[in-house]
């Protein structure tokens, strides 16, 4: 893939440690995985200041391991190789099929979730199920809380010298789960993204997860904590759907800017929308505000 930068050097480390070492030495540095974050950003002008690229593709960091409740995923395991029936989440599964097959067979998750881009849908998804990150720098790997991983758009919070070894993907948290997108192209970015997971049994919410993203989100993806609160533990009716929305609408952490395809308040509009159709969808509601 041509990157529109000004490289002083490029490596291909062979292992763990001499790639975090790299890192750790060289200023304006970045770690590339598939090269598709990268190759769009780089394109775009965003990504003038990277001087030196590491490759990590001979660090076999790509595979899938299923543990006890859970399910860890290398950092450069193609997008295409995760899926339902790998991880046996819906909405994982949607996620990665909503992403262009361009994309996905060359995108990795390690660098969905570093690049901390709030239409990149994995991470998303991620947040909702209340999955974390591996982050090694070659000696010592720390677990981070997804909802911990980011403090801006394109801000990973990955010490310098460090990389992302793995992501680890809870699959017992809950029962019921999708992701909703719209895009205004069959092969753009999500104008809008929405993951839901839920715990219900015989029509209680017993636990909920939501968060959203969109790349028109002035943020990174966000999990949207007061309204699962607000939400969980109590019987599903139409009531509890519609204080939903409204949360969705008045919540300030939210921060869509408007611009040539839509205003803020219309892309908010979308969002609930999209958590109408999803959550009667899960509580085996599907006719509900279509």
């Amino acid at each position: 893939m041509p990157y529109k930068l000004e490289l002083k050097s490029y490596h291909i480390p062979t292992s763990i440690k001499e790639a975090c070492e790299i890192l750790g030495s060289e200023e304006n540095s970045m770690p590339i995985a598939g090269g598709t974050g990268i190759y769009i950003f780089s394109n775009k002008g965003i990504m003038s200041n990277v001087e030196s690229v590491v490759n990590l593709e001979k660090l076999n960091l790509s595979y899938v391991k299923e543990n006890v409740g859970s399910v860890k995923v290398g950092a450069m395991t193609k997008l295409s190789d995760v899926g339902k029936c790998i991880t046996k989440i819906d909405m994982i599964d949607q996620a990665v099929l909503s992403i262009p097959k361009e994309v996905r067979n060359v995108g990795t998750v390690g660098g969905q979730v570093f690049t901390a881009f709030p239409a990149f849908d994995l991470s998303v998804c991620l947040l909702a199920l209340r999955g974390s990150v591996n982050i090694t720098d070659g000696e010592e790997t720390n677990n981070v809380r997804m909802s911990e991983m980011y403090s801006n758009m394109f801000s990973p919070n990955i010490p310098k010298g460090s990389i992302i070894e793995s992501v680890e993907i809870p699959v017992s948290s809950y029962n019921k789960s999708t992701y909703l997108k719209f895009s205004y192209t069959k092969h753009g970015f999500s104008d809008v993204s929405m993951a839901l997971a839920v715990n219900v049994k015989d029509n209680y919410l017993e636990d909920i997860g939501i968060s959203v993203g969109g790349g028109a989100l002035d943020s990174h993806p966000i999990r949207l904590n007061e309204i699962e609160d607000e939400l969980k533990r109590k019987h599903f009716e139409a009531e509890l759907v519609e204080k939903g929305v409204e949360m969705i609408l008045k919540n300030e952490n939210i921060k869509f800017y408007t611009d040539h395809k839509s205003s803020s308040d219309y892309r908010k509009k979308l969002l609930g929308t999209l958590f109408r159709r999803g959550i009667t969808e899960l509580m085996g509601v599907e006719n509900y505000g279509r």
